[in-house]
């Protein structure tokens, strides 16, 4: 698969109060010991409350989850806007070793003595689509699970992206590097004064047999051109540039990328981003550090 597939529409906080607890879960990508996790734990108001809590993060074996295989204590505070914390779950030293294909989750829950008042909330990408709302996993590597407390063995799977970003002790990074969607009032409408496409350039060929997007709440079929007024036929080549056009009357949801505060230029498209024209496609301009939701497959 070759694009964002996401789809996403707004951003999503759940709350890490009372007794509930979070998750977010990942397939390791390769064997490699972990040294960070940087989630995006979100603070101010409507986000958190008093001092932010005692956040104890864990990571968990997927297949074991009661089996914790490092964990770290983590104080927000509600001094800032918006946290992305470096949480080290054991020392650089030491840190947990991941088995590649095998199914981890990061576990969040408070131990405040009061965690009704104090507490802070951990953001995810909120998805409208009841199907294929995030096909570029397959559904499984990613995802955000909620579990009230009441029973320890009784998970409810989120229509959420989770986002974060793993760092390894080889220096790479893994993750969900999106942090954001233009929503709401800030959502676009194409029409034949306001035009929006996504523009890229791939860096190897892909080969596809179908190209969708996400536009007016459900996935549907649409056709691009190459830079030299060609329409989008396999395999896309590298070095090319493309475009794939919005039809008017449809509306999008922007993702926007979290390059700086994730550090995650290597979990999110690296190929392209979308643009805008405000006079019906005569000239358009790059617009903030997003995309739109698309993939080749």
């Amino acid at each position: 698969m070759y694009g964002t597939g996401l789809a996403a529409i707004s951003l999503a906080n759940l709350e890490i109060w009372k007794s509930r607890i979070l998750a977010q879960t990942f397939i390791a990508p390769k064997s490699i010991g972990l040294l960070s996790v940087m989630p995006y734990l979100k603070t101010g108001p409507g986000y958190s409350s008093g001092t932010g809590g005692r956040i104890l993060v864990t990571l968990r074996d997927g297949q074991a989850p009661l089996h914790a295989l490092a964990a770290a204590t983590l104080s927000p505070g509600n001094p800032v806007e918006q946290n992305f914390p470096a949480i080290y779950l054991a020392a650089p030293n030491a840190p947990p070793q991941l088995v590649a294909g095998r199914s981890y989750a990061i576990w969040y829950e408070n131990l405040d003595a009061d965690p009704t008042s104090n507490y802070v909330s951990l953001n995810s990408l909120q998805n409208d689509a009841t199907t294929d709302y995030q096909p570029f996993d397959g559904y499984h590597q990613f995802a955000v699970l909620e579990n009230e407390g009441l029973n320890g063995s009784v998970w409810t799977k989120q229509t959420k992206t989770p986002i974060f970003m793993l760092r390894f002790t080889d220096g790479t990074t893994h993750g969900q590097g999106y942090l954001d969607v233009r929503a709401q009032s800030a959502r676009v409408l194409t029409s034949s004064a306001i035009k929006v496409r996504e523009v890229f350039t791939p860096r190897m060929d892909i080969y596809f047999n179908k190209c969708v997007m996400y536009l007016s709440g459900q996935w549907r079929t649409v056709s691009g051109y190459s830079s030299d007024g060609r329409m989008i036929s396999s395999p896309l080549k590298a070095g090319v540039n493309y475009a794939l056009q919005v039809p008017d009357g449809e509306v999008v949801y922007p993702i926007m990328k979290g390059d700086h505060q994730l550090n995650a230029n290597a979990n999110v498209f690296q190929d392209g981003n979308w643009q805008g024209s405000i006079d019906g496609g005569k000239t358009y301009a790059n617009l903030l550090g997003g995309d739109l939701s698309f993939y080749f497959q």
